[in-house]
């Protein structure tokens, strides 16, 4: 796995459309643009690329009133193992900001992972770590010995 991580870090940084510093004007429609890539580990092993930078985007409006959400969701298949890739913006209940900016907005990141591997992992995360575009690992066992993964990266692991 450091390997791959090694990978992700030494890559050309992306250019990124800035944000207000608040977050999100209400009504602004955010583009989440990253990549997908799958790996093999045998036990005890390193990581093994299968397919990599598989790019994906994800568009949605986040919500600018408490109790509100929008989702974005994204369906790839990466040589055999198929993934459904889901983005929610959530507003929490709670007293609405004179502005009409939400407190506390949130992303919660998602993928479901079928075929090879059958996982399904997420993680919560604040506007900061979601933009422009959340980063993840997704991983269970395909085999005796054998884990398969997908990674949700920022930047490509191949540079041309």
């Amino acid at each position: 796995m450091l390997p791959i991580l090694l990978a992700f870090c030494a890559s050309a940084a992306a250019q990124v459309p800035a944000l207000p510093p608040g977050g999100p004007l209400p009504g602004q429609t955010l583009v989440f643009s990253g990549f997908l890539s799958t790996w093999e580990r045998p036990a005890g092993g390193i990581p093994s690329p299968l397919v990599a930078d598989e790019p994906v985007q994800l568009t949605l409006t986040p919500p600018s009133r408490p109790g509100e959400a929008a989702s974005a969701r994204a369906l790839r298949t990466l040589g055999d193992v198929s993934a459904v890739v889901e983005l929610y913006a959530v507003c929490p209940h709670g007293p609405a900001a004179p502005e009409g900016l939400c407190p506390g907005l949130f992303f919660s990141f998602q993928l479901e992972l079928t075929g090879r591997v059958a996982a399904t992992c997420a993680s919560s995360l604040n506007l900061a770590d979601a933009y422009p575009f959340p980063v993840l690992v997704c991983a269970g066992p395909s085999g005796p010995g054998l884990t398969t993964g997908m990674t949700a990266h920022r930047r490509p692991i191949r540079t041309p």
